[in-house]
Protein backbone atom coordinates (compact mmCIF):
# COMPACT_ATOMS: atom_id res chain seq x y z
CA UNK A 1 0.00 0.00 0.00
CA UNK A 2 1.24 3.40 -0.60
CA UNK A 3 2.11 5.78 2.29
CA UNK A 4 0.83 9.15 1.55
CA UNK A 5 -1.13 10.73 3.63
CA UNK A 6 -5.36 10.11 2.74
CA UNK A 7 -6.22 13.89 4.16
CA UNK A 8 -5.26 16.99 3.83
CA UNK A 9 -4.33 19.47 6.40
CA UNK A 10 -8.00 21.15 5.73
CA UNK A 11 -9.96 17.73 5.61
CA UNK A 12 -7.92 17.26 9.41
CA UNK A 13 -9.06 20.46 10.70
CA UNK A 14 -12.56 19.79 9.59
CA UNK A 15 -12.56 16.95 11.40
CA UNK A 16 -11.21 18.57 14.07
CA UNK A 17 -13.77 21.26 14.48
CA UNK A 18 -16.80 18.96 13.58
CA UNK A 19 -15.90 16.87 16.13
CA UNK A 20 -15.36 19.96 18.42
CA UNK A 21 -19.09 21.34 17.75
CA UNK A 22 -20.48 17.37 18.05
CA UNK A 23 -18.99 17.29 21.62
CA UNK A 24 -19.43 20.92 22.41
CA UNK A 25 -23.67 20.78 21.62
CA UNK A 26 -23.46 16.93 23.44
CA UNK A 27 -22.45 18.71 26.57
CA UNK A 28 -24.88 21.90 26.40
CA UNK A 29 -28.03 19.66 25.98
CA UNK A 30 -27.19 17.91 28.72
CA UNK A 31 -24.64 19.12 30.93
CA UNK A 32 -26.78 18.18 33.78
CA UNK A 33 -26.34 14.68 33.94
CA UNK A 34 -22.52 15.57 33.07
CA UNK A 35 -21.70 17.56 35.84
CA UNK A 36 -23.37 15.31 37.88
CA UNK A 37 -21.09 12.65 36.74
CA UNK A 38 -18.02 14.79 37.47
CA UNK A 39 -19.44 15.95 40.91
CA UNK A 40 -19.24 11.84 41.62
CA UNK A 41 -15.84 11.78 39.92
CA UNK A 42 -14.33 14.45 42.37
CA UNK A 43 -15.64 13.61 45.71
CA UNK A 44 -12.23 11.34 46.49
CA UNK A 45 -13.99 9.53 49.61
CA UNK A 46 -16.26 7.43 47.51
CA UNK A 47 -15.74 4.39 45.04
CA UNK A 48 -15.85 6.50 41.74
CA UNK A 49 -12.84 9.29 42.34
CA UNK A 50 -10.85 7.24 39.53
CA UNK A 51 -13.36 8.85 37.37
CA UNK A 52 -10.77 11.81 36.07
CA UNK A 53 -8.01 8.79 36.14
CA UNK A 54 -10.59 6.94 33.58
CA UNK A 55 -10.93 10.18 31.37
CA UNK A 56 -7.10 10.36 30.88
CA UNK A 57 -7.09 7.17 30.09
CA UNK A 58 -10.19 7.80 27.28
CA UNK A 59 -7.99 10.50 25.59
CA UNK A 60 -4.59 8.88 25.51
CA UNK A 61 -6.23 5.55 23.59
CA UNK A 62 -7.86 7.71 21.27
CA UNK A 63 -3.94 9.96 20.83
CA UNK A 64 -2.67 6.03 20.64
CA UNK A 65 -5.26 5.34 17.90
CA UNK A 66 -5.61 8.45 16.07
CA UNK A 67 -3.83 6.78 13.05
CA UNK A 68 -6.41 3.69 12.81
CA UNK A 69 -9.44 6.58 13.56
CA UNK A 70 -8.78 8.80 10.84
CA UNK A 71 -8.36 5.68 8.15
CA UNK A 72 -11.81 4.35 9.45
CA UNK A 73 -13.70 7.54 8.65
CA UNK A 74 -16.30 6.76 6.29
CA UNK A 75 -19.61 8.25 4.80
CA UNK A 76 -22.02 9.20 7.44
CA UNK A 77 -24.42 6.38 9.41
CA UNK A 78 -27.86 7.10 9.29
CA UNK A 79 -29.26 4.23 11.74
CA UNK A 80 -26.84 5.54 14.50
CA UNK A 81 -28.24 8.94 13.46
CA UNK A 82 -31.98 7.41 14.09
CA UNK A 83 -30.57 5.52 17.24
CA UNK A 84 -28.79 8.46 18.80
CA UNK A 85 -32.06 10.71 18.43
CA UNK A 86 -34.40 7.86 20.50
CA UNK A 87 -31.53 7.63 22.83
CA UNK A 88 -31.52 11.19 23.27
CA UNK A 89 -35.53 11.34 24.25
CA UNK A 90 -34.94 8.57 26.72
CA UNK A 91 -32.20 10.55 28.13
CA UNK A 92 -34.34 14.11 28.28
CA UNK A 93 -36.88 12.28 29.64
CA UNK A 94 -34.79 10.62 32.38
CA UNK A 95 -33.41 14.23 32.87
CA UNK A 96 -37.11 16.22 33.53
CA UNK A 97 -37.98 12.92 35.63
CA UNK A 98 -35.15 13.08 37.85
CA UNK A 99 -33.56 9.94 37.12
CA UNK A 100 -30.15 10.15 37.58
CA UNK A 101 -28.75 6.75 36.54
CA UNK A 102 -30.51 5.97 33.57
CA UNK A 103 -28.87 10.08 32.51
CA UNK A 104 -25.44 8.93 33.50
CA UNK A 105 -25.69 5.62 31.76
CA UNK A 106 -26.33 7.09 28.40
CA UNK A 107 -23.53 9.56 28.55
CA UNK A 108 -21.21 6.98 26.41
CA UNK A 109 -23.85 5.76 24.60
CA UNK A 110 -24.58 9.03 23.15
CA UNK A 111 -21.25 9.81 22.44
CA UNK A 112 -20.47 6.82 20.45
CA UNK A 113 -23.77 7.33 18.73
CA UNK A 114 -22.88 11.03 17.72
CA UNK A 115 -19.36 10.14 16.34
CA UNK A 116 -20.65 6.75 14.88
CA UNK A 117 -23.64 8.61 13.18
CA UNK A 118 -20.84 11.50 11.55
CA UNK A 119 -18.07 9.04 10.64
CA UNK A 120 -19.58 6.10 10.03
CA UNK A 121 -20.14 2.54 11.34
CA UNK A 122 -16.48 1.57 11.08
CA UNK A 123 -15.22 4.85 12.73
CA UNK A 124 -18.13 3.60 16.13
CA UNK A 125 -15.98 0.18 15.91
CA UNK A 126 -12.52 1.86 16.57
CA UNK A 127 -14.08 4.01 19.32
CA UNK A 128 -15.95 1.04 21.19
CA UNK A 129 -12.87 0.50 23.64
CA UNK A 130 -11.72 3.66 24.52
CA UNK A 131 -15.65 4.98 25.05
CA UNK A 132 -16.20 1.99 26.97
CA UNK A 133 -13.92 2.96 29.25
CA UNK A 134 -16.13 5.69 31.17
CA UNK A 135 -18.27 2.72 31.68
CA UNK A 136 -15.77 2.01 34.65
CA UNK A 137 -16.72 5.78 35.91
CA UNK A 138 -20.64 5.47 35.96
CA UNK A 139 -22.08 5.17 39.32
CA UNK A 140 -24.12 1.73 38.31
CA UNK A 141 -22.13 -0.02 39.97
CA UNK A 142 -23.66 0.85 43.22
CA UNK A 143 -25.64 -1.78 42.61
CA UNK A 144 -23.38 -4.53 43.26
CA UNK A 145 -22.33 -3.08 46.64
CA UNK A 146 -24.67 -5.20 48.64
CA UNK A 147 -24.08 -8.61 47.35
CA UNK A 148 -20.11 -7.53 47.52
CA UNK A 149 -20.98 -7.05 51.17
CA UNK A 150 -22.69 -9.78 51.74
CA UNK A 151 -19.85 -12.08 50.06
CA UNK A 152 -17.04 -10.55 52.17
CA UNK A 153 -19.04 -10.99 55.03
CA UNK A 154 -19.65 -14.95 54.23
CA UNK A 155 -16.02 -15.10 53.77
CA UNK A 156 -15.12 -13.89 56.62
CA UNK A 157 -17.38 -15.96 58.81
CA UNK A 158 -15.56 -18.89 56.75
CA UNK A 159 -12.28 -17.71 58.53
CA UNK A 160 -13.57 -17.02 61.71
CA UNK A 161 -15.35 -20.27 62.27
CA UNK A 162 -12.10 -21.76 60.92
CA UNK A 163 -9.82 -20.27 63.47
CA UNK A 164 -12.81 -20.85 66.53
CA UNK A 165 -13.19 -17.46 66.91
CA UNK A 166 -16.75 -16.54 68.49
CA UNK A 167 -18.56 -14.67 66.15
CA UNK A 168 -22.30 -13.69 65.33
CA UNK A 169 -23.59 -12.63 62.03
CA UNK A 170 -26.36 -10.36 61.66
CA UNK A 171 -26.92 -9.25 57.89
CA UNK A 172 -23.24 -7.10 57.35
CA UNK A 173 -22.68 -6.75 61.17
CA UNK A 174 -20.30 -9.35 62.93
CA UNK A 175 -20.66 -9.62 66.69
CA UNK A 176 -17.45 -10.54 68.43
CA UNK A 177 -17.15 -11.21 72.39
CA UNK A 178 -15.75 -7.38 72.37
CA UNK A 179 -17.72 -5.24 69.99
CA UNK A 180 -19.54 -5.14 66.72
CA UNK A 181 -17.94 -4.28 63.15
CA UNK A 182 -19.97 -3.72 60.59
CA UNK A 183 -18.60 -4.79 56.62
CA UNK A 184 -20.34 -0.98 55.62
CA UNK A 185 -20.65 0.68 52.07
CA UNK A 186 -16.81 1.63 51.87
CA UNK A 187 -15.95 -2.35 52.98
CA UNK A 188 -17.58 -4.24 50.01
CA UNK A 189 -14.56 -3.91 47.99
CA UNK A 190 -15.93 -2.12 45.09
CA UNK A 191 -13.47 0.70 44.88
CA UNK A 192 -10.75 -2.13 44.51
CA UNK A 193 -12.96 -3.87 41.88
CA UNK A 194 -13.45 -0.97 39.91
CA UNK A 195 -9.46 -0.14 40.04
CA UNK A 196 -8.55 -3.55 39.18
CA UNK A 197 -10.54 -3.99 36.17
CA UNK A 198 -9.31 -0.26 34.91
CA UNK A 199 -6.31 -1.22 35.50
CA UNK A 200 -6.36 -4.73 33.80
CA UNK A 201 -8.62 -3.87 30.89
CA UNK A 202 -6.01 -0.99 29.94
CA UNK A 203 -3.09 -3.41 29.97
CA UNK A 204 -4.88 -5.73 27.99
CA UNK A 205 -6.19 -3.34 25.65
CA UNK A 206 -2.54 -1.89 25.23
CA UNK A 207 -0.87 -4.98 25.03
CA UNK A 208 -2.74 -8.20 24.59
CA UNK A 209 -4.40 -9.74 21.42
CA UNK A 210 -7.66 -12.47 21.55
CA UNK A 211 -10.66 -11.81 24.18
CA UNK A 212 -9.26 -15.30 25.72
CA UNK A 213 -6.12 -13.10 26.67
CA UNK A 214 -7.96 -10.01 27.28
CA UNK A 215 -10.69 -11.67 29.49
CA UNK A 216 -8.39 -14.24 31.35
CA UNK A 217 -6.41 -11.57 32.29
CA UNK A 218 -9.16 -8.86 33.42
CA UNK A 219 -10.81 -11.83 35.32
CA UNK A 220 -7.89 -12.45 37.39
CA UNK A 221 -7.68 -9.33 38.36
CA UNK A 222 -11.66 -8.96 39.42
CA UNK A 223 -10.70 -11.94 41.84
CA UNK A 224 -7.35 -10.61 43.17
CA UNK A 225 -9.05 -7.04 44.22
CA UNK A 226 -12.00 -9.03 45.79
CA UNK A 227 -9.61 -11.42 47.68
CA UNK A 228 -7.30 -8.13 48.81
CA UNK A 229 -10.62 -6.88 50.11
CA UNK A 230 -11.37 -10.01 51.65
CA UNK A 231 -8.13 -9.96 53.10
CA UNK A 232 -8.56 -6.83 54.73
CA UNK A 233 -11.63 -6.63 56.55
CA UNK A 234 -10.05 -10.12 58.26
CA UNK A 235 -6.88 -8.47 59.34
CA UNK A 236 -9.17 -5.92 60.54
CA UNK A 237 -11.38 -8.29 62.56
CA UNK A 238 -8.80 -10.49 63.70
CA UNK A 239 -7.00 -7.12 65.30
CA UNK A 240 -10.10 -5.97 66.63
CA UNK A 241 -10.87 -9.29 68.15
CA UNK A 242 -7.28 -9.30 69.54
CA UNK A 243 -7.13 -6.01 71.04
CA UNK A 244 -10.66 -5.53 71.89
CA UNK A 245 -11.34 -3.10 69.60
CA UNK A 246 -8.16 -0.64 70.87
CA UNK A 247 -6.11 -1.14 67.83
CA UNK A 248 -5.70 2.06 66.00
CA UNK A 249 -6.67 -0.13 62.78
CA UNK A 250 -10.27 0.23 63.76
CA UNK A 251 -10.63 3.57 62.97
CA UNK A 252 -7.90 4.56 60.07
CA UNK A 253 -7.44 1.57 57.74
CA UNK A 254 -7.32 3.54 54.40
CA UNK A 255 -3.73 3.50 53.82
CA UNK A 256 -3.99 -0.27 54.85
CA UNK A 257 -6.50 -1.25 52.15
CA UNK A 258 -4.77 0.37 49.72
CA UNK A 259 -1.28 -1.58 50.55
CA UNK A 260 -3.26 -5.09 50.35
CA UNK A 261 -5.06 -4.33 47.32
CA UNK A 262 -1.27 -3.07 45.85
CA UNK A 263 0.57 -6.66 46.62
CA UNK A 264 -2.86 -8.66 45.78
CA UNK A 265 -2.40 -6.69 42.34
CA UNK A 266 1.44 -7.73 41.53
CA UNK A 267 0.50 -11.01 39.83
CA UNK A 268 -1.99 -9.80 37.16
CA UNK A 269 1.28 -7.57 35.94
CA UNK A 270 3.14 -11.03 35.79
CA UNK A 271 0.59 -12.67 34.33
CA UNK A 272 0.04 -10.16 31.66
CA UNK A 273 3.89 -10.35 30.78
CA UNK A 274 3.50 -13.66 30.37
CA UNK A 275 0.34 -13.41 28.50
CA UNK A 276 2.23 -10.76 26.05
CA UNK A 277 5.18 -12.77 25.30
CA UNK A 278 3.31 -15.59 23.82
CA UNK A 279 1.95 -12.99 21.26
CA UNK A 280 3.70 -10.26 19.04
CA UNK A 281 3.84 -7.11 21.28
CA UNK A 282 2.20 -4.23 19.75
CA UNK A 283 0.52 -0.76 21.41
CA UNK A 284 -1.80 -0.33 18.61
CA UNK A 285 -5.80 -1.20 19.77
CA UNK A 286 -6.30 -3.42 16.86
CA UNK A 287 -3.48 -6.18 15.38
CA UNK A 288 -5.28 -6.53 11.58
CA UNK A 289 -4.12 -2.82 10.67
CA UNK A 290 -0.51 -1.95 11.19
CA UNK A 291 0.11 1.43 12.27
CA UNK A 292 1.25 2.44 9.41
CA UNK A 293 -0.70 1.49 6.77
CA UNK A 294 -3.16 4.28 4.82
CA UNK A 295 -5.25 4.74 1.81
CA UNK A 296 -3.89 4.36 -1.41
CA UNK A 297 -5.93 7.28 -2.26
CA UNK A 298 -4.90 10.87 -1.35
CA UNK A 299 -8.60 11.80 -1.49
CA UNK A 300 -10.14 12.20 1.98
CA UNK A 301 -13.22 9.57 1.69
CA UNK A 302 -15.81 12.05 2.60
CA UNK A 303 -15.92 16.39 1.65
CA UNK A 304 -15.53 19.04 4.23
CA UNK A 305 -18.96 20.06 3.11
CA UNK A 306 -20.74 16.78 3.87
CA UNK A 307 -18.75 16.69 7.40
CA UNK A 308 -20.08 20.27 8.14
CA UNK A 309 -23.94 19.49 6.87
CA UNK A 310 -23.96 16.18 8.68
CA UNK A 311 -22.82 17.95 11.92
CA UNK A 312 -24.98 20.47 11.69
CA UNK A 313 -28.15 18.05 11.10
CA UNK A 314 -26.66 15.49 13.94
CA UNK A 315 -26.74 18.04 17.03
CA UNK A 316 -30.06 18.95 15.83
CA UNK A 317 -31.63 16.07 15.10
CA UNK A 318 -29.61 14.39 17.65
CA UNK A 319 -29.55 16.58 20.54
CA UNK A 320 -31.54 19.86 20.58
CA UNK A 321 -34.80 18.15 19.39
CA UNK A 322 -35.10 15.63 21.61
CA UNK A 323 -34.32 18.03 24.22
CA UNK A 324 -36.44 20.59 23.42
CA UNK A 325 -39.46 18.29 22.83
CA UNK A 326 -39.38 17.15 26.39
CA UNK A 327 -39.05 20.61 27.42
CA UNK A 328 -42.11 21.99 26.22
CA UNK A 329 -44.14 19.36 27.16
CA UNK A 330 -47.47 20.38 29.93
CA UNK A 331 -48.27 19.34 32.79
CA UNK A 332 -51.60 19.92 34.59
CA UNK A 333 -51.24 22.65 36.54
CA UNK A 334 -51.63 22.26 40.33
CA UNK A 335 -53.93 23.86 43.06
CA UNK A 336 -52.61 23.68 46.84
CA UNK A 337 -54.40 21.58 48.77
CA UNK A 338 -55.92 21.43 52.48
CA UNK A 339 -56.79 19.52 55.24
CA UNK A 340 -60.47 19.07 56.83
CA UNK A 341 -61.31 18.71 60.18
CA UNK A 342 -62.72 16.25 59.71
CA UNK A 343 -61.84 12.59 57.69
CA UNK A 344 -64.76 9.72 58.59
CA UNK A 345 -64.78 9.24 62.25
CA UNK A 346 -61.30 11.00 62.37
CA UNK A 347 -61.22 14.17 63.79
CA UNK A 348 -58.65 17.01 63.70
CA UNK A 349 -56.67 16.81 67.20
CA UNK A 350 -56.60 20.13 69.43
CA UNK A 351 -53.65 18.97 71.41
CA UNK A 352 -50.38 20.11 70.95
CA UNK A 353 -48.56 17.21 68.31
CA UNK A 354 -45.23 15.40 68.86
CA UNK A 355 -45.95 12.26 67.02
CA UNK A 356 -44.45 13.57 63.16
CA UNK A 357 -41.61 11.63 62.24
CA UNK A 358 -39.58 14.41 60.52
CA UNK A 359 -38.34 13.39 57.12
CA UNK A 360 -35.42 14.53 55.10
CA UNK A 361 -36.33 15.90 52.05
CA UNK A 362 -35.89 18.79 49.16
CA UNK A 363 -37.10 20.59 46.47
CA UNK A 364 -41.38 19.77 47.68
CA UNK A 365 -43.41 22.85 46.80
CA UNK A 366 -46.19 21.97 49.86
CA UNK A 367 -45.77 20.15 52.99
CA UNK A 368 -49.35 19.62 55.30
CA UNK A 369 -49.43 17.74 58.03
CA UNK A 370 -52.19 17.61 60.83
CA UNK A 371 -52.95 14.88 63.87
CA UNK A 372 -56.51 12.90 63.82
CA UNK A 373 -58.39 11.17 66.25
CA UNK A 374 -60.84 8.38 66.00
CA UNK A 375 -63.75 9.47 67.26
CA UNK A 376 -65.88 6.43 67.48
CA UNK A 377 -63.46 5.42 70.12
CA UNK A 378 -63.50 8.28 72.20
CA UNK A 379 -60.35 9.61 74.65
CA UNK A 380 -59.05 6.20 74.33
CA UNK A 381 -57.97 6.70 70.75
CA UNK A 382 -54.29 6.99 70.09
CA UNK A 383 -53.88 10.05 67.63
CA UNK A 384 -52.13 9.52 64.11
CA UNK A 385 -50.04 12.11 62.90
CA UNK A 386 -51.06 12.06 58.52
CA UNK A 387 -48.19 13.95 56.80
CA UNK A 388 -47.98 14.79 52.65
CA UNK A 389 -45.23 16.37 50.95
CA UNK A 390 -45.80 17.38 47.46
CA UNK A 391 -44.25 17.67 44.26
CA UNK A 392 -46.67 18.84 41.75
CA UNK A 393 -43.96 18.57 39.23
CA UNK A 394 -40.82 16.28 39.31
CA UNK A 395 -38.05 17.34 37.68
CA UNK A 396 -34.18 17.65 38.50
CA UNK A 397 -33.36 18.46 41.86
CA UNK A 398 -37.11 18.64 42.61
CA UNK A 399 -38.05 14.96 42.28
CA UNK A 400 -39.11 12.84 45.30
CA UNK A 401 -37.01 9.82 45.15
CA UNK A 402 -33.30 11.08 45.07
CA UNK A 403 -30.48 10.42 46.63
CA UNK A 404 -30.48 13.57 49.67
CA UNK A 405 -34.05 12.22 50.29
CA UNK A 406 -35.08 10.52 53.52
CA UNK A 407 -37.85 9.15 55.03
CA UNK A 408 -36.08 7.83 58.11
CA UNK A 409 -33.27 9.75 59.99
CA UNK A 410 -31.33 7.16 61.18
CA UNK A 411 -29.19 9.59 63.47
CA UNK A 412 -32.60 10.37 65.20
CA UNK A 413 -34.03 6.54 64.86
CA UNK A 414 -33.13 3.31 64.80
CA UNK A 415 -34.91 0.95 62.71
CA UNK A 416 -36.21 -2.26 64.64
CA UNK A 417 -38.07 -4.25 61.80
CA UNK A 418 -39.28 -2.32 58.45
CA UNK A 419 -41.64 -4.54 56.17
CA UNK A 420 -43.82 -3.79 52.69
CA UNK A 421 -48.41 -4.77 53.39
CA UNK A 422 -50.85 -3.74 51.49
CA UNK A 423 -53.70 -2.05 53.14
CA UNK A 424 -56.90 -1.20 51.11
CA UNK A 425 -54.93 -2.46 48.03
CA UNK A 426 -52.18 0.29 48.43
CA UNK A 427 -48.98 -0.89 48.60
CA UNK A 428 -47.67 0.86 52.02
CA UNK A 429 -44.10 0.19 53.72
CA UNK A 430 -44.32 -0.24 57.78
CA UNK A 431 -41.62 0.97 60.18
CA UNK A 432 -41.01 0.01 63.72
CA UNK A 433 -38.87 2.38 65.36
CA UNK A 434 -37.12 3.47 68.45
CA UNK A 435 -36.09 6.87 69.19
CA UNK A 436 -32.12 7.21 69.71
CA UNK A 437 -32.25 9.62 72.70
CA UNK A 438 -35.92 8.94 74.16
CA UNK A 439 -35.43 4.93 73.30
CA UNK A 440 -39.54 5.48 72.74
CA UNK A 441 -40.53 3.38 70.27
CA UNK A 442 -42.99 4.62 67.33
CA UNK A 443 -44.67 3.47 64.23
CA UNK A 444 -44.72 4.99 60.80
CA UNK A 445 -46.09 3.91 57.77
CA UNK A 446 -45.95 5.37 54.26
CA UNK A 447 -46.55 5.11 50.55
CA UNK A 448 -45.86 7.27 47.22
CA UNK A 449 -48.27 8.77 45.15
CA UNK A 450 -46.60 8.69 41.82
CA UNK A 451 -48.44 10.38 38.30
CA UNK A 452 -51.98 8.60 39.69
CA UNK A 453 -50.70 4.82 41.21
CA UNK A 454 -49.69 4.04 44.77
CA UNK A 455 -46.07 2.60 45.43
CA UNK A 456 -43.77 1.08 47.92
CA UNK A 457 -40.74 0.27 46.80
CA UNK A 458 -38.44 3.11 46.09
CA UNK A 459 -37.30 1.71 42.67
CA UNK A 460 -40.90 1.22 41.48
CA UNK A 461 -41.90 4.88 42.77
CA UNK A 462 -38.86 6.32 40.66
CA UNK A 463 -39.79 4.51 37.56
CA UNK A 464 -43.38 5.54 37.54
CA UNK A 465 -42.34 9.36 36.89
CA UNK A 466 -42.23 8.22 33.50
CA UNK A 467 -46.06 7.81 33.30
CA UNK A 468 -46.12 11.42 33.51
CA UNK A 469 -44.82 12.07 30.27
CA UNK A 470 -47.89 10.01 28.72
CA UNK A 471 -51.12 11.21 31.17
CA UNK A 472 -49.22 15.00 31.46
CA UNK A 473 -49.45 14.22 35.54
CA UNK A 474 -45.37 14.29 36.48
CA UNK A 475 -46.49 14.65 40.25
CA UNK A 476 -45.68 12.94 43.45
CA UNK A 477 -46.43 12.68 47.30
CA UNK A 478 -45.14 10.42 49.62
CA UNK A 479 -48.04 9.72 52.85
CA UNK A 480 -46.88 9.10 55.93
CA UNK A 481 -48.96 7.97 58.91
CA UNK A 482 -46.88 8.05 62.17
CA UNK A 483 -47.56 7.55 65.78
CA UNK A 484 -46.27 6.50 69.17
CA UNK A 485 -46.91 2.79 70.28
CA UNK A 486 -47.95 2.32 73.91
CA UNK A 487 -47.48 -1.40 75.21
CA UNK A 488 -47.04 -2.99 71.73
CA UNK A 489 -46.97 -1.79 68.45
CA UNK A 490 -49.48 -4.35 67.01
CA UNK A 491 -52.75 -2.22 68.21
CA UNK A 492 -50.32 0.99 66.92
CA UNK A 493 -50.33 -1.33 63.40
CA UNK A 494 -54.17 -1.71 63.49
CA UNK A 495 -55.42 1.51 64.21
CA UNK A 496 -52.81 3.32 61.08
CA UNK A 497 -54.29 0.61 58.92
CA UNK A 498 -57.68 1.35 60.09
CA UNK A 499 -56.83 5.39 59.28
CA UNK A 500 -55.84 4.05 56.05
CA UNK A 501 -58.47 2.02 55.31
CA UNK A 502 -61.35 4.68 55.58
CA UNK A 503 -58.96 7.72 54.38
CA UNK A 504 -56.98 6.27 51.47
CA UNK A 505 -59.64 7.09 49.01
CA UNK A 506 -60.34 10.32 50.25
CA UNK A 507 -56.83 11.41 50.36
CA UNK A 508 -56.43 10.24 46.83
CA UNK A 509 -59.16 12.23 45.17
CA UNK A 510 -57.90 15.71 47.21
CA UNK A 511 -55.06 15.06 45.33
CA UNK A 512 -56.52 14.06 42.03
CA UNK A 513 -58.58 17.15 42.43
CA UNK A 514 -55.76 19.44 42.73
CA UNK A 515 -54.29 18.91 39.11
CA UNK A 516 -57.95 19.78 37.45
CA UNK A 517 -57.76 23.68 38.10
CA UNK A 518 -60.12 23.69 40.76
CA UNK A 519 -60.49 26.16 43.57
CA UNK A 520 -58.45 24.91 46.81
CA UNK A 521 -58.89 21.06 47.57
CA UNK A 522 -59.91 19.89 50.50
CA UNK A 523 -59.99 16.49 51.75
Amino acid sequence: MESSQPFKLSNKVVILLCSAALLSAFYLNFSLPVKGLVARWLKFDEAYSHGLLILAIVIYLLLVSKTQLLQAIKAPNYPALILLAALSLVCAISIEAGIELIQQLLIPALIWLGFTALFGLKFGYKLLIPIGFLYYAVPFWDYLSIVLQLITVEVCEFFLRLFNIPAYITGVEIHLPSGIIKVAHGCSGLRYLLVGMTISSLYAVLYLHGWQKRSLLIFTAILLALTANWLRVLIIILEGHRTSMASPLMHDHDYFGWFIFAITLIPVFFLGHWLQGKVHSSTSLNNDTPATTTFSSTKAPTSNALLLSHTAMIILLGFYLPIEFISQQQTLSFTPLTLENNLTSWHKSTVENSLAIKPILHGYEQQLEAAYVDSSKGSSSNSINLQLYIYPTQKQQHELIQYNNKLINEKNWAIIEKQFLSINNTPMVMAQLKHQHTQKQYLLLYTYYISGGFYADDTLAKLASLKGFINGRRDGTVIMLSTACNESCGDTQQLAADFIEKNRNAIKAGIDASFLNQPATQF
